[in-house]
């Protein structure tokens, strides 16, 4: 019987450039039919391959947050717009399958860290793309405007600079987890650089505080032993202490007061928020841009130069939705994945075990912290809920152990 010819690998250079591109599709391209394609197959794909791999999804966390969605479904017919929301909730189908077959495609932990490693890389190349193009129109007043310059990078500035702390984050990671690797480790390092030219370029302020209050968690989480963590946590401290002194200097939008103290403006949002919450406890008003714009605008609402889609913060808008239910379950859901990671960490006392843990900790509270002052939509609310079955892979006990 003839032997089949052995499939060799291409060159790493080619899988780089393979799977970063693959990156920019997934991260970049919500509108194209080619991303729908790309994640209704990976969902097509995995349950033919995998199947099994679904079965984490039937873990606590899992579980919680299943429930909370089929809560959204369930409530959707009560809302009043049912169709428009149908219609909204169909455009994130294909990120929902995709979602759903993460455990699937990446049961592993080395497979998750080639996907958090290829999707960094995206997001620096479509970063380094937008740098480039907002430094060419704007040249010297590129730190004075360069957060009116559109279209942006992923469709707002806010999201943008999300997606680049993000990236940071993980590049920083890898730098660390591939160190011996010179080369390699010091490439990451430059993308970590372009991200954060882009976000003192675009000058997104909550997105930078996030990033700011991450990296000073990041030194009680990354190293094991309680002096390591004061250590590192008083240079974060101090280091923290001297961006705010220069802060103006770093971001010039810092320097309206008027804007600080309103959040923005949110604070109209926040102060109306708990009377509609009120009006449906326990299941909430419904889910989707519709289903908040019908109820809060036909509320007479407090009056604002503003016009409202959400509510600007994360938690408000999953008791709006969803009531004191869903609540319960996203706070369980994120609860015992927060837990399970710091069990793992607890595990790990070498800081090549602890770095994918604590680099998928980090990124949860990143979006958390910046959820506290705005809603995670776009690509970042994909990125959150990504994150899930992400966190589930990595404190999967036996895999873990």
């Amino acid at each position: 019987m003839k032997r089949l010819p052995k499939i060799v690998a291409p060159p790493a250079s080619i899988r780089f450039i393979l799977y970063t591109a693959i990156g920019i599709l997934v991260w970049n391209y919500r509108s194209d039919a080619i991303q729908d394609l790309l994640l209704v197959g990976a969902f097509i794909f995995a349950l033919w391959r995998h199947p099994r791999g679904f079965k984490l999804w039937l873990r606590p966390a899992g579980l919680a947050f299943l429930g909370a969605g089929a809560l959204i479904l369930l409530r959707l017919p009560a809302a009043g717009v049912t169709a428009v929301s149908a219609k909204e909730l169909l455009k994130y189908a294909d990120v929902v399958l995709a979602v759903l077959a993460l455990p699937a495609l990446f049961p592993t932990r080395r497979k998750i860290e080639n996907a958090l490693f290829y999707s960094a890389w995206a997001v620096v190349a479509v970063l380094a793309f937008d740098l480039a193009r907002m430094v060419a129109s704007l040249k010297g007043q590129v730190f004075a405007i360069g957060h009116e310059l559109e279209p942006f990078a992923f469709g707002h500035s806010n999201l943008s600079a999300m997606m680049g702390g993000a990236a940071c984050l993980v590049l920083l990671a890898f730098a660390g987890m591939l160190w011996q690797r010179r080369g390699v480790a010091l490439a990451c390092l430059g993308g970590v650089l372009i991200c954060l030219a882009h976000a003192v370029c675009i000058a997104s302020r909550g997105p930078q505080v996030a990033l700011a209050g991450t990296f000073g968690l990041a030194a009680f989480v990354l190293p094991p032993g309680w002096r390591r963590k004061a250590v590192l946590g008083l240079l974060m401290i101090l280091a923290l202490v001297a961006v705010v002194v220069n802060i103006e200097q770093i971001n010039p939008r810092f320097a309206d007061r008027a804007a600080l103290c309103s959040f923005a403006g949110r604070d109209v949002v926040w102060s109306h928020m708990p009377s509609l919450i009120r009006e449906h406890p326990v299941v909430g008003h419904g889910w989707g841009t519709a289903v908040f714009e019908k109820d809060y605008h036909g509320s007479t609402p407090p009056e604002s130069p503003f016009h409202f889609h959400h509510s600007h913060q994360y938690w408000l808008q999953v008791a709006f939705a969803t009531g004191l239910l869903g609540m319960t379950l996203h706070l369980v859901g994120w609860g015992i994945l927060a837990v399970r990671l710091l069990i793992v960490l607890a595990r790990s006392p070498n800081i090549s075990q602890r770095l994918l843990p604590a680099l998928v900790l980090l990124l949860m509270a990143y979006v958390h912290l910046y959820g506290l002052a705005d809603w995670p939509a776009g690509v970042v609310g994909i990125m959150m809920t990504a994150l899930i079955p992400v966190a589930l892979v990595v404190t999967d006990w036996p895999r873990e152990s």
